[in-house]
């Protein structure tokens, strides 16, 4: 081949790979997407936390936008500099070189147990993910060059325009699915350990590192679960094992579940097969927002002055839409159904008490048409309560 072609198909090959970065630039601020192409989320840990939570937002935001536009799966890369791993966040100040994977197995694991993801990619260099979106136009990549070069946050961008709007204008909800390998050790799980009963997942949050406003109340807790002994149901803790309290362990009807596995998606797979799932506001509650289970959210407050006697930290939305107020005391997000709910202060045992009874119904009815018979179906509802 003459110098001349080389040169031509150098030159050529440099144009197209220049035209696939502005194209990504500015790819969806345009609306250019292909039905025959995959969704690429680019998760960048220089401005994205290694957080369950914010993890579980943007692979939904992702799933919204894959159904919205017909795409065909998700791959995802998670992008980080080995010589400054971490975002700006605080809370992640002891993250080194020498825990950094460790921090990546969870976002990690998020990503990879999701049925929707295909290819998952770890990276340690921009070069490296330039050179995968250059070398190949199978995809459509989230988020926009202009916002990564922005170091844009994406959580907010995530929920208060991706979702709302996808929800508000199409009626989409990004139902968040994991891999049927889950699923079954899920249900094998449940039968190894609360066999006949009714599993109800709670999720703890004992963190007095970061946000302590945030942490459950353990005393109500085990006041309510108490309470519910005389009930057909199973409690699966799931939080750190550093964060589990004594008075916990004591519970007969209490499992606590990181006692038999390690994992961030067995935590997952658990939520998504439970009846219900009940908590605090951190990571593994936000996969119930995606999910079709019923929940209570507790210790969030969305609206800015219009709670009295209150010792939460004002949480909110520029959009305001995006969280609905029930009444003084409730809310729940737009694409939720009426019993995955938000509880604006913090948790009592009677506000606990109080949910379960209004969901026991449905969860019994559900326990007993898929597995048991009505022999296993209390007879006298929630009497325990009055």
């Amino acid at each position: 081949m003459s110098f001349f072609k080389k040169l031509a198909l150098y030159i050529i090959k440099k144009l197209i790979s220049l035209i696939r970065v502005i194209k990504w630039v500015f790819l969806l601020n345009y609306g250019i997407l292909n039905t025959d192409k995959k969704l690429l989320i680019l998760y960048d840990t220089s401005t994205q936390p290694f957080s369950i939570g914010d993890a579980i937002v943007v692979l939904a935001a992702g799933i919204s936008l894959k159904i919205r536009f017909k795409l065909k799966k998700i791959d995802v890369v998670i992008l980080y500099n080995p010589e400054s791993p971490g975002s700006l966040d605080l809370s992640f100040k002891s993250l080194s070189s020498y825990n950094l994977k460790k921090y990546l197995s969870v976002i990690y694991s998020v990503f990879y147990s999701n049925r929707d993801v295909g290819s998952l990619y770890i990276l340690d260099s921009y070069k490296k993910f330039e050179q995968l979106i250059t070398d190949s136009d199978i995809y459509v990549v989230w988020p926009s060059g202009f916002k990564f070069l922005n170091g844009e946050y994406l959580y907010y961008e995530s929920l208060e325009k991706i979702i709302y709007e996808n929800w508000h204008n199409e009626k989409i909800f990004p139902l968040l699915q994991i891999e049927d390998y889950l699923d079954d050790w899920a249900n094998d799980f449940f039968q190894k350990n609360s066999y006949g009963q009714v599993p109800i997942t709670i999720n703890i949050r004992n963190n007095n590192h970061h946000q302590e406003f945030r942490n459950t109340v353990i005393k109500e807790w085990v006041d309510f679960i108490k309470k519910s002994k005389d009930l057909n149901i199973k409690f699966f803790i799931i939080c750190a094992l550093s964060e589990v309290p004594d008075s916990l362990r004591d519970l007969e009807n209490v499992i606590i579940s990181r006692d038999i596995y390690t994992g961030v998606e067995f935590d997952l797979a658990l939520i998504k097969n439970s009846a219900a799932h009940l908590g605090a506001g951190s990571g593994p509650m936000t996969f119930a927002w995606f999910s079709d289970k019923p929940y209570l959210m507790t210790n969030i407050n969305y609206f800015e002055g219009e709670l009295s006697n209150i010792n939460l930290e004002y949480s909110h939305f520029s959009n305001k839409n995006l969280v609905q107020k029930i009444d003084q005391n409730y809310s729940k997000f737009c694409f939720s159904k009426n019993n995955q709910i938000i509880y604006n202060f913090i948790e009592s045992s009677f506000i606990l008490s109080s949910y379960l009874e209004e969901i026991w119904p449905v969860i019994r009815g559900e326990i007993v048409d898929k597995k048991t018979s009505s022999n296993n179906s209390r007879k006298d509802g929630l009497n325990w309560l009055k």
